[in-house]
């Protein structure tokens, strides 16, 4: 990397050590000057990757956010609902009435 001038973020190094042991296991790199410590998980491109691979750190994450999406539209959607009905209503109700609006002295508009 020194040869083509390139240079690695040091606060951007990570890295997972992929396994089937049952055992979690933390290793220490050496790049460069830092040394980076293995982790549990990384994040690689939005993905959590974990060390088995099984993506279980993607997935409460990705269910994590899906909850809370729904409880906020569920937050919405009773208001919303609500007021189409009575919007609805009123419409339905009230629309021969404005055609037809009567003013004193029998005038209409």
């Amino acid at each position: 990397m020194k040869t083509v001038n390139l240079q690695l973020a040091k606060h951007k190094n990570e890295a997972v050590l992929i396994t089937r042991r049952k055992k979690a296991e933390t290793i220490k790199l050496q790049v460069g000057e830092q040394e980076i410590t293995s982790q549990p998980y990384i994040r690689y491109l939005g993905v959590m990757i974990d060390a088995r691979l099984n993506f279980k750190q993607q997935v409460e994450h990705v269910s994590t956010k899906a909850s809370a999406v729904r409880t906020s539209l569920a937050r919405l959607m009773p208001n919303s609902e609500d007021q189409s009905k009575a919007k609805d209503y009123c419409c339905h109700q009230w629309s021969h009435q404005c055609s037809h609006t009567e003013y004193p002295f029998g005038q209409t508009r």
